[in-house]
């Protein structure tokens, strides 16, 4: 349903954009090293939901994972290795790779990601829609309308279902509406267990990767 290409056709387009904004990093890297905000992490995820959905919780993340501040930055769902090595050379921050644990791509795509991010600091993260209440937002008037009914759920495809879900409350919409939703979403119907474990699952990560570098 939601199955990822492990190859597609007119990547070069992508390379040159990520190119224009690695020269702007280039620039950003040298004005970070004469700030003050020395103690950042930066965070590379997917796509665009998937950043403002960290830009969300960085204030949260910033205060437990013990930094002056948390940015998330997308960089698209295909990586290769010139993207990852230019994004590593060019970050001047502590950062970590965060590709999205889609339960329908399949192994094969998996095994490409740990690869390319092989002696990376990397961890594999849940869709944003496991990390809601479910039932709360069927609760909720205004976000149900846009929901599936629910007797037409069918419990024995729950992964399926639940990325149904998150393209008809995320994916659907442009950017405004997406981000203004996507607040009501993190700030009304979020699981504070599963944000709790995100976390945790992400400060372990980085202590790892300080510890094998050390």
């Amino acid at each position: 349903m939601f199955k990822r290409a492990v190859k597609i056709h007119g990547i070069g387009s992508y390379y040159s954009k990520f190119d224009q904004a690695l020269k702007k990093k280039k620039v950003d890297r040298q004005k970070e090293r004469n700030s003050n905000v020395l103690n950042k992490l930066t965070l590379y995820v997917e796509g665009s939901a998937d950043e403002y959905f960290y830009e969300l919780l960085s204030s949260e993340l910033a205060e437990r994972l013990e930094y002056e501040k948390v940015d998330a930055i997308a960089i698209g769902g295909v990586y290769s290795p010139k993207l990852v090595a230019n994004l590593c050379n060019t970050t001047a921050t502590d950062y970590l790779f965060l590709p999205e644990d889609d339960p329908l791509a399949g192994n094969a795509f998996r095994k490409r990601h740990d690869e390319i991010l092989k002696n990376k600091p990397y961890l594999y993260v849940k869709p944003i829609v496991y990390y809601l209440n479910v039932e709360s937002l069927y609760s909720d008037e205004y976000i149900a309308r846009y929901l599936p009914p629910k007797e037409e759920l069918d419990n024995s495809e729950p992964d399926k279902q639940l990325l149904e879900i998150e393209r008809r409350l995320i994916r659907r919409f442009r950017s405004s509406k997406r981000q203004d939703m996507l607040r009501k979403l993190v700030q009304e119907h979020r699981v504070q267990s599963e944000i709790d474990n995100l976390i945790s699952d992400i400060k372990k990560t980085l202590e790892k990767t300080k510890k094998d570098v050390s």
